[in-house]
């Protein structure tokens, strides 16, 4: 067979350039030398190896394998690789595989005592071998099987990112696998796939399943929020069952109603033939499935009204839960001092406090007070300045003093000195002179 018709692992686009080169692959498919002969060479060979098989493993959602798997995956122009029993070595040295017996085990120490309390303790149900093939169904395989530890946490991210933040989901084992592979957008997700993911989960406290106690159908139940993988309680299980018991009977009616619209063209058809006793035949078996539909639609309505009455009763409780948590929170306040004394002593002083500011801003928007004696003052000021606006006249001179004064003015007179002219004579300088003194 040519390289061209040659299977690869993976589609040619994804496959290294080195698995084309036959002398590249010569050396890639021997046996690892000693590390110490040449550390570089040997690294260089594990990393290539290593990142083929995440590759391989995370395209193919695989979280399994084995190295006869692997040999055979690997298998290139009829030869298989010899190195790869050290490849898988070195890595589970670095903790990146483990072993699928391990993993398993290792539940029973963690959220998988669910495991053992429902499938040992209870035989009737199931054995634990029986939960181990429900897990694992081929297990049969002699050689030693490993979990690869970067796909399974892979494949557990898109299971908890099947949810929002507003809304749980409650999915089967079946749902959640069609659910991941619509997000991937990947056929190879597989529900064994899916149940290592699940259990991986719970080994991280992450996650619970739902075992029922009556039916297989409903053996893996699971609430998946963004935080993780949750037990369901028994009222989310039933209600789960509910709802999918609803769904069932609309798929039923729907298939019943096509069978009967089925029913009467045949009845017509055998009519406009002729053949009026096979066309009862038809009317009666549409009758019959007639009295199933309306059977079928009143439980139907049943299942409605009792989702119904969930939902409201699941409301009413968490209204109920409200209150009690607001009637907690109001207790606590009382407990600090809150009521109607301290509240009334509170007003109370509140009241004396607004009316010691009230008096307060009336004292300082007071007109400022001046003494009496300055009252007195302004008064005999503005007696003053109506006394001199009202008469500007000088007083009179008393009469009996002046003949005194006359006496006293002539005593100071001068007895040679002449009296002044009467009137003022002609100046005899010339104008000239004048001009000069001027």
């Amino acid at each position: 067979m040519s390289s061209n018709q040659e299977i690869h692992p993976l589609p040619r686009d994804l496959m290294p350039d080195a698995w084309f080169n036959d002398e590249r692959m010569n050396s890639m498919f021997a046996e690892f030398r000693n590390r110490s002969v040449n550390p570089q060479d040997w690294d260089s060979k594990f990393k290539f190896w290593d990142s083929l098989l995440v590759n391989y493993l995370g395209y193919n959602a695989q979280v399994t394998f084995s190295v006869f798997q692997l040999s055979t995956i690997f298998k290139r122009k009829g030869r298989t690789p010899l190195c790869l029993s050290t490849v898988v070595e070195e890595l589970y040295q670095k903790s990146e595989i483990i072993t699928l017996d391990s993993f398993l085990e290792a539940q029973n120490a963690t959220w998988g005592s669910w495991a053992v309390n429902t499938m040992v303790k209870r035989p009737m149900v199931w054995s634990f071998s029986k939960l181990k093939n429900y897990f694992i169904p081929n297990v049969s395989n002699p050689d030693i099987k490993y979990i690869h530890i970067p796909t399974i946490k892979e494949l557990s991210e898109v299971i908890l990112s099947l949810s929002n933040v507003e809304k749980d989901l409650i999915l089967s084992v079946p749902e959640i696998t069609n659910k991941c592979s619509e997000k991937t957008k990947s056929k190879n997700i597989t529900e064994e796939n899916v149940k290592l993911a699940l259990l991986w989960l719970g080994r991280l406290k992450k996650g619970g399943l739902g075992v029922p106690h009556h039916h297989e159908k409903w053996e893996c139940l699971l609430k998946i929020s963004p935080m993780g993988v949750s037990n369901l309680s028994e009222a989310e299980e039933g209600l789960f069952k509910l709802k999918d018991s609803e769904r069932l009977l609309l798929e039923k009616i729907e298939s019943l109603e096509k069978e009967r619209n089925a029913l009467l063209v045949k009845a017509k058809g055998s009519l406009d033939s002729g053949l009026k006793e096979l066309a009862k035949t038809y009317v009666r078996k549409k009758r019959e499935l007639d009295k199933r539909i309306e059977k079928h639609a009143g439980t139907l309505h049943n299942l409605h009204t009792l989702i119904s009455s969930i939902h409201d009763a699941r409301s009413n409780n968490e209204v109920l839960e409200a209150y009690r948590k607001g009637r907690d929170i109001l207790k606590g306040f009382e407990k600090s001092g809150l009521n109607e004394i301290t509240a009334r002593d509170t007003m109370d002083d509140m009241i004396e406090a607004v009316g010691e500011v009230h008096d307060v801003q009336s004292t300082l928007s007071e007109n400022l007070k001046i003494n009496d004696s300055d009252l007195e003052l302004e008064q005999e000021l503005n007696d003053l300045l109506n006394s001199s606006s009202n008469d500007k006249s000088f007083p009179n001179v008393p009469d009996a003093e002046l003949p005194d004064l006359e006496k006293e003015l002539h005593s100071l007179l001068l007895e040679d000195v002449p009296p002044p002219p009467t009137s003022i004579p002609n100046s005899s300088r010339p104008r000239a002179e004048i001009s000069k003194i001027s």
